[in-house]
Parts: C-alpha cells; structure tokens; sequence
C-alpha cells in the first residue's frame, strides 16, 4: 500500500510587477506508482498530482517581506478515494536572516 516510485518536473516564472511586487507563477506535476496492490482495492495505485501556485512578494524592509499565496492542487487517483482538489490561500510575512 505505501511502496512506491514518483517522477515530477516543474516550472516556475517571476516576473517584477508594479509597486516593488515580485509575481511567482508554478506549476508542478507529479506521477506516483504504487508497487503493491492496494490492500483493499487489490490492484496497485496510481496518482498524478498537478500543483499551480501564483505569489505575489513585496518587500517591506531589507529582510522582510509581504506575501500572498495561492495552491490549488488536483490528484486524481485510479482509486478515486484518493483523488481530490485541494485550494490554500495564503497571507503572511516572511524574513529572511
């Protein structure tokens, strides 16, 4: 059930935007092999996750940042208890030392 292999790649742009905000756009894909059959399921798993990620940054002093953060992520499964569309929005502050 937990044994697997995954292969991903990914990419990402910035891009400097009006007012000193710095704009991060993403994406990611990821394909997971299960190698045992599942144990319910009896077949072995296999997922591919896509991620998209957009970020906007601004800097408010030399080691600190303003940010703005938004995942979605869709893993869609061959077992579809395992599939899902997860969204996060973040809003935060960031330093760097």
């Amino acid at each position: 059930d937990y044994s697997y292999t995954s292969r991903s790649i990914s990419a990402r742009l910035t891009h400097r935007l009006l007012f000193d905000i710095n704009g991060e756009l993403g994406y990611s894909i990821n394909k997971s092999n299960y190698r045992d059959n599942h144990s319910f399921f009896g077949y072995p798993r296999r997922d591919t996750s896509d991620t998209i990620t957009l970020q906007l940054t601004r800097p408010i002093s030399k080691n600190i940042n303003l940010f703005f953060r938004q995942n979605e992520t869709n893993n869609k499964s061959n077992i579809p208890y395992y599939s899902y569309l997860q969204r996060v929005t973040s809003i935060g502050i960031e330093t760097s030392f």
